[in-house]
Parts: C-alpha cells; structure tokens; sequence
C-alpha cells in the first residue's frame, strides 16, 4: 500500500494541479512533456483546447505557489521543468504533513 502524498492545505492545489505538481515533483530533473501533462491532467476537452487547459493550470499553480519560493519554469517547446530547491520545498512540505 503506498502512501498518497498530502500537500499543505493552504496551497490550494488539488486535483489535476496536483497530479501535475506531484508529476513534476517525481520527474527525472523536474521535466515532463506536454504529452504527458495532457495525460495527468485527464482533459478530454477538444485537441485545440488541451494546451489551453494545461498553460491555465501551470499559470494558476505559478500563482498559489510563487510566493512559497516554487518556480515551474517553461521549457519551450517541450513542455516545465520544476528546479531542484523547488523540488526540496514541496518535499519537505509533504514530509512535514505525514510527520503531523
């Protein structure tokens, strides 16, 4: 049985934005695809809106999470990166909220 990780409430970041935050949490070097958010995100909306869908929840998780320090960054073309010190606070984070 693994354990789901539990983000800290006053984040505000709950499923699709999740599953992302925790996907580029996992990621060798932080980055995953544009492909691949599509597929965490689980949008079934119309290919022309996916992008749309996706860039909307990276430009709202940037703005609940910018002020803790976390950086995505864009990698053009390809898809975010999430940095390692931003990796280690979202780590920490989640250590501190099974520890509780």
């Amino acid at each position: 049985m693994s354990i789901q990780p539990t983000l800290p409430n006053e984040w505000q970041v709950h499923g699709a934005q999740k599953r992302i935050l925790l996907m580029l949490l996992e990621a060798p070097g932080g980055a995953i695809t544009h492909q691949e958010l599509l597929f965490v995100t689980g949008t079934r909306a119309k290919p022309q809106s996916q992008r749309v869908i996706v860039r909307r929840h990276i430009r709202e998780m940037r703005e609940k999470l910018g002020p803790l320090g976390i950086v995505i960054n864009a990698r053009w073309g390809e898809g975010y990166e999430m940095p390692a010190p931003s990796r280690d606070i979202v780590r920490t984070a989640i250590q501190k909220r099974l520890a509780a």
